[in-house]
């Protein structure tokens, strides 16, 4: 199906409006309709759907969604189509006064109304178009995510079985898969594949009976050794009494040896304490006597030393009292020097500030002379920079002038060049008046002028002639009138008369401006680096200064005539200085030596004088101490005890010795270790004999409990039992997996069956997605020929995991492949407000896509955003 045109009257506001889609053309192709939103694009679609699918008199929902809300008025819509061979013109007009018309023009005229017409048009499109599938392939304003799903179209179906070597499942194909496929969802689910509960039944059956089948005979088992076990156990119980007596036994001769050793290893404890009390009352007593020898040594050795120390403290203090005369000495001869140094210094001092006073008389001179010849220098800037100031020409107005004065020149020469000329000669003495200036000429002689606009000439009494220059000097007057007034302007903002006296001024100005260069370096060679006021300070702190030095000098010393005389009286006393200088060394070094002497005798004294001290306060405190060692008794009794204790511990010595032979002796060791190993095989023994009585009792126990639960009959009971439930298993299991291979050999085959019959709609589909996405691209279709998943970049993704960007995408391209193999059996392709979701680059990709698909198809793009199909090449374009 094709649409050639499509009109619209009181449709949802639009009074009337006629898209026409060919354009004389061929129908193939792209066409954008565009405009902004509610301008009736999406209304397009609606109208032509309600066109096709209903009655004129219908009431449906969609029908009246066309009335036009604030007009009483009927809706009229009209198409121009083309189905298989019929073209023609169909239209209705709904809600009031409906009506239907169908006007037939190929392959032969024909025009039907009513009810019949939409009969006939509905028979057309049954035969000529897959209805269902042309309006899943319509993309409407909001579904740009949904895919078609053309898999149950049987024009699509035509078209793929006419273009590869399978066909669709038919209905008998389908009912053997479904029956196969009940019959596995019997053992089976649908999806996991995981056992129903009649497998997991027969199963736990199975599992059940061989749990309890093995609970029996492990029972039986534990009986069977249990008996055997008793039986075991009352044999063993009188030899193991009897291994408890011996035992015993053993164990009670092996504790009365121990019982001996540790009355010997008590005796070894006791002898090791008075040994070792014996031993530390001798120590003290050792350590007191040492203690009281030594202090009465030391005693000796410091009573010694203090009578040296106080005949050298006297030595001492005999060398002191020399060194302090010798000091005294020295002192005098020194102030004495010292005086005759600050003499001599006083001199050179007061020569030293007669040649500063008479050097700041001669600067104070120089400076002032610097700070006239700047001040002379300064008024000669002012005086030049005032004539520079009064000047009203410089070089560029000199230039100026000298330029408007050229062209005065030019305009005059010009003006000459265009204008006539009056020669005028007289024949006898005459007086002229031209240009009201008098001219006398003699007989002969000849006057001439050249004729500038109007010339007037009184010739005596003759008469007065008039001359005009005529139209042709106009321009070349008007150009020297300009000059003429150029040159006067200059003048007169320059100040002068004329341009001779123009180029006197400049000549001023640049002298004035030598002037002030010449007047400025003077001042700045005067000023040597120095600021006028900094000048003016210095000459003002010096005239101050030597002021100040002439009011503080002596009247009784002349001051010296000159420089020069003050310069040799201040060598003379820098001289007569540095000999005093020189006189005072001596008698320094000999008071320093000797104050140093002074010093070390008296630091000789004083260290004596500690020593001797300390020597003192040593030997008060080693006659305290061995006043307290003796409060214990003297010297003889402390001997007497010491020798006592010395043979108190050699006696403790001697027992321990004799306690130690006799304990090791015995070997305690040994004794230990065989009477606990005898003790711990008594233990054992008793305990095995607790132990096998117990056990005994326990078995006895367990026999009683399981010799009554019949368990060889419910052996063979259960036995059976298993037998039965596992037959009936492997019966199930047999059938279970029968038809899980049958159907998944039907499933293989079905696949490998639609992959082939879907194969031309793929191929057609991955022509378009890599113009898009590039030569990866690829998809896999579901039942239904939806893209189920999609290749890109190496990766298998579901179409649920793609951006919304990427969907919207795959929902175009398949609705492209699928009207792209339909051919005329697909109808129109209608997307409205498609690709919000995409990005610039794939734009511009799908622009090709869609000129691609629109050589087969027709292809119509409603659109609010035209700049999305820009890049559609060769698309025919509708602004609304």
């Amino acid at each position: 199906m094709r649409l050639h045109r499509l009109t619209l009257r009181n449709v949802r506001g639009v009074e009337e409006r006629t898209l026409d889609f060919s354009d004389g053309r061929d129908t193939t192709g792209v066409v954008i309709v565009e405009g902004r939103n509610e301008a009736g694009k999406s209304t397009l679609g609606d109208a032509l759907d309600a066109l096709l699918a209903y009655k004129d008199n219908s009431r449906h929902a969609d029908v009246r969604s066309l009335k036009t809300v604030d007009r009483d008025v009927a809706p009229e819509v009209e198409a121009e189509l083309e189905v298989g061979d019929h073209r023609f013109v169909y239209g209705k007009q709904f809600l009031k006064r409906t009506g239907t018309e169908l006007s037939i023009t190929a392959p032969r005229g024909e025009t039907v109304q009513g009810d019949e017409a939409h009969s006939r048009v509905e028979r057309l499109l049954a035969d000529h178009l897959d209805v269902g599938l042309w309006a899943s392939l319509r993309l409407r304003q909001g579904q740009g995510l949904d895919q078609a799903g053309p898999g149950g179209s049987s024009g699509l179906a035509t078209a793929l079985s006419g273009r590869s070597d399978a066909s669709a499942i038919g209905d008998r194909e389908l009912a053997i898969l479904e029956q196969v496929r009940a019959e596995y969802e019997r053992y089976y689910t649908a999806k996991a594949g995981t056992p129903k509960p009649l497998l997991r039944d027969a199963e736990a059956a199975v599992t059940r009976f061989t749990e309890r089948l093995a609970d029996v005979d492990r029972r039986r088992s534990a009986l069977q050794e249990d008996i055997e076990r008793a039986d075991r156990l009352t044999r063993s119980l009188p030899g193991l009494r009897e291994q408890v007596d011996q035992a015993d036994a053993r164990a009670k001769e092996h504790a009365d040896a121990l019982a001996e050793v540790t009355t010997l290893a008590e005796r070894v404890e006791h002898c090791e304490r008075t040994e070792q009390g014996a031993a530390t009352l001798l120590a003290h007593l050792r350590e007191r006597h040492e203690r009281r020898t030594g202090l009465v040594a030391e005693l000796a050795e410091v009573e010694r030393e203090r009578t040296n120390l106080a005949e050298a403290l006297v030595a001492a203090e005999q060398r002191r009292r020399d060194a302090d005369a010798r000091l005294a000495a020295a002192r005098d001869q020194l102030q004495a020097a010292q005086e005759h140094r600050r003499e001599a210094r006083l001199i050179r001092q007061r020569t030293q500030r007669d040649l500063d006073h008479l050097q700041g008389q001669a600067t104070l001179t120089a400076l002032s002379a610097r700070a006239g010849r700047a001040g002379a220098a300064l008024e000669r800037v002012r005086e030049a920079e005032a004539e520079i100031a009064g000047s009203g020409v410089d070089d560029e107005r000199l230039a100026a002038l000298r330029a408007a004065q050229t062209d005065l020149t030019r305009a005059e020469a010009a003006l000459d060049a265009a204008s006539p000329e009056l020669r005028f000669t007289a024949a006898r003495s005459v007086r002229l008046t031209a240009r009201g200036e008098p001219v006398d000429l003699e007989a002969g002689a000849a006057a001439q002028w050249t004729v500038h606009g109007t010339l007037e000439l009184d010739v005596g009494e003759v008469g007065h002639l008039e001359v005009s220059a005529g139209a042709g000097t106009d321009d070349a007057a008007e150009t020297h009138r300009r000059a003429v007034e150029r040159l006067r302007d200059l003048l007169e903002e320059a100040g002068v008369d004329d341009l001779a006296a123009a180029e006197a001024a400049v000549r001023r100005r640049r002298e004035a401006e030598r002037t002030v260069e010449e007047a400025r370096r003077e001042r700045a060679t005067a000023l040597d680096g120095q600021s006028a006021e900094d000048l003016a300070e210095e000459i003002d702190r010096l005239e101050r200064q030597l002021a100040a030095d002439a009011g503080t000098r002596p009247d009784d010393t002349p001051l010296p005539h000159d420089p020069e005389q003050a310069r040799a009286s201040l060598q003379w006393a820098v001289e007569a200085e540095r000999l005093a200088d020189e006189s005072v060394a001596g008698p320094e070094a000999a008071h320093d030596a000797a104050r140093a002497e002074l010093e070390q005798h008296r630091e000789a004294l004083v260290e004596q004088r500690t020593r001797t001290e300390e020597t003192a306060r040593r030997a008060d405190a080693i006659r305290a101490e061995l006043e307290d060692a003796r409060d214990g008794g003297t010297d003889e009794e402390l001997a007497t005890r010491l020798a006592t204790a010395e043979a108190d511990c050699a006696r403790a010595r001697t027992d321990l010795d004799e306690a130690r032979e006799k304990l090791s002796a015995a070997d305690p060791d040994t004794v230990t270790a065989r009477a606990g190993n005898a003790e711990q095989v008594a233990r054992d023994a008793r305990t095995r004999l607790v132990e096998a009585e117990q056990d005994l009792r326990d078995t006895r126990v367990r026999i009683a409990a399981l010799g009554g639960d019949g368990l060889w009959e419910q052996r063979e009971l259960l036995a059976a039992e298993l037998v039965q439930a596992q037959g009936e298993l492997e019966g199930l299991q047999r059938r279970a997996t029968a038809a899980r291979t049958l159907l998944d050999v039907l499933e293989h085959h079905r696949g490998r069956a639609r992959e082939r019959y879907a194969a031309p709609l793929r191929s057609q589909l991955l022509a378009y997605g890599r113009v898009l996405h590039g030569p990866e691209f690829d998809v896999e279709f579901d039942d239904d020929l939806r893209v189920s998943r999609r290749h890109l970049d190496g990766v298998w993704l579901d179409v649920a995991d793609l951006s919304v960007g990427a969907r919207e995408q795959l929902a175009l391209l398949g609705r492209l492949a699928c009207a792209t193999l339909l051919g005329e059996q697909g109808g129109l392709l209608l997307f409205d407000d498609a690709l919000g979701n995409t990005d610039p680059e794939r734009l511009e990709l799908i622009g090709a896509v869609l000129r691609m698909a629109g050589e087969h198809s027709q292809v119509i793009v409603l659109t609010c955003y035209p700049e999305r199909y820009h890049h559609v090449g060769g698309a025919r374009r509708i602004s609304l």
